[in-house]
């Protein structure tokens, strides 16, 4: 009777230095499958030339009773004004525009006039946009994991009947194997072994 006495006692303290190894480690667990939304942006820096097509001209005769535009008596003057035509009209003339393009980027619209008409244009835009949008999904992948642990077994006349401490082993396949010993009147060992369902 004493030695069964000392055998429950031995593997009650096994199981008390069991739990209080608990507090300190925690056993390997695989992390969840995870699910990441990585977008690809694509940069983009470029210069388009074009080229003007013309639709339509509309003639303007309101210069004709503008004082400016009335020819001067005299040649040096009619010189003068022939100059400041020449001057304002057959100069290059170029002009940019500026664009921002949402958080996009921003372009820039460059014309080219001479003589009224518009001889060139290009655009030029430094944008970054979306090419692509992948979803990586990060699967479950099992890993070995082992756990220690007992119990104790009683009743109200006998409060500590029986004692056990066993090991309990998962594979990468997700099935379980326990082995175990314990004393319940005499000594007694086992083995069992879980399989996992998949539900659907």
């Amino acid at each position: 009777m004493k030695s069964n006495n000392l055998f429950i006692a031995i593997i009650a303290a096994l199981m008390f230095i069991i739990l209080m190894q608990r507090s300190t480690y925690l056993p390997k667990t695989p992390d969840l499958p995870k699910i990441d939304t990585v977008i690809q942006y694509k940069q983009v820096h470029d210069t388009i030339s074009g080229k003007p097509i013309f639709l339509k001209a509309k003639k303007d005769t309101l210069w004709r009773d503008s004082i400016q535009y009335k020819p001067d008596t005299s040649y040096a003057g009619l010189l003068k004004q022939y100059d400041s035509v020449v001057t304002k009209y057959f100069t290059e003339h170029i002009f940019k525009t500026d664009y921002k393009l949402g958080t996009y980027g921003t372009a820039s619209v460059s014309d080219t006039i001479v003589a009224n008409m518009i001889t060139g244009n290009s655009i030029a835009y430094n944008v970054t946009i979306p090419e692509k949008i992948v979803t990586i999904i990060k699967p479950y992948v099992p890993v070995r994991q082992f756990y220690m642990g007992g119990g104790l077994y009683g009743s109200a006349l006998t409060p500590v009947k029986s004692a056990h401490v066993g090991l309990l082993y998962k594979d990468r396949q997700d099935r379980i194997f326990i082995g175990s010993v314990g004393f319940d009147t005499q000594i007694v060992y086992g083995f069992q072994s879980y399989w996992k369902i998949k539900l659907r």
